[in-house]
């Protein structure tokens, strides 16, 4: 399940800003909580930009690895 999140969070980026896949997985791979990532693509559903986007991502990652 949390793999199958994971997978649509880069589809989602893939589609809407165009992101690099690989990129994304990468960064967001170590989450683990399902809540999170729920959570995580709630916040990228209202993103308007990539940037905005990545620094979604790179805020929700640093903060589970807290």
């Amino acid at each position: 399940k949390i793999e199958g999140k994971i997978e649509d969070i880069c589809k989602f980026m893939v589609r809407k800003f165009n992101a690099d896949a690989g990129e994304v997985m990468e960064r967001i791979q170590r989450l683990t909580n399902l809540e999170i990532l729920d959570g995580l693509m709630e916040e990228l559903f209202a993103a308007n930009t990539l940037e905005e986007a990545q620094f979604i991502i790179k805020r929700v990652v640093v903060k589970s690895l807290q």
